[in-house]
């Protein structure tokens, strides 16, 4: 069976040990966490800058089909008119030019705005990407608190093996005579007897 002094030190490793592991496993921890958002805001924005081309290829798509279809609408009326480019035939072409162009202009105002939207979502995404790995302060505070307990136990193994619990270094006892009282000290070294003859 190990003396108070010791299990203090037992306890005091034990505890600090377990603190220090505590804090390394919380860096870990914290250090995958932040590898996988970084992986996972990586992979977002490569998904968003894919998005955003797609939209302008289906914008230009889109204003291609429009024009073409113009051009197939004015291609039928001059067949139908034989070739005769009446002021009725050129109203309508002037209508058909002015629809397209508002067409493209709403296609290409919807295309902006989408990669506006994918744009600022990729802008979040590296803001969150910049967040501080936290893996050090896990590991220091671990650290800290395994020291002040290590510090805490060496102060309590001190003043236990040192046999004096409550801080004083001497302990006074007064012995009384009927004639005298005399003190002396236990703590440092032979305890005189009381002298019964009257201080002879």
């Amino acid at each position: 069976m190990c003396d108070a002094a010791t299990a203090i030190l037992v306890a005091t490793a034990v505890s600090a040990g377990a603190q220090y592991q505590q804090g390394r496993m919380q860096a870990s921890i914290a250090r995958r966490n932040n590898e996988l958002m970084k992986a996972e805001i990586a992979n977002q924005n490569a998904q968003l800058e894919e998005e955003k081309k797609i939209a302008k290829i289906n914008a230009f798509e889109e204003e291609e089909q429009r024009k073409d279809l113009l051009r197939k609408t004015v291609a039928t009326q001059r067949a139908y008119n034989r070739g005769l480019e009446n002021k009725s035939f050129l109203a309508l072409v002037d209508y058909e030019r002015e629809a397209l162009a508002k067409d493209i202009a709403n296609i290409r105002l919807g295309t902006g705005v989408e990669t506006s939207r994918l744009a600022n979502a990729i802008s979040v995404n590296n803001i969150r990407a910049q967040t501080p790995d936290l893996s050090s302060f896990y590991t220091k505070s671990g650290t800290l608190a395994a020291v002040g307990t290590a510090v805490t136990g060496y102060a309590n193994y001190s003043m236990v093996k040192s046999g004096n619990p409550g801080g004083n270094n001497t302990a006074t006892t007064s012995t009384t005579n009927s004639s005298y009282t005399k003190s002396y000290n236990t703590s440092s070294g032979p305890v005189s007897a009381p002298n019964y003859y009257g201080g002879i």
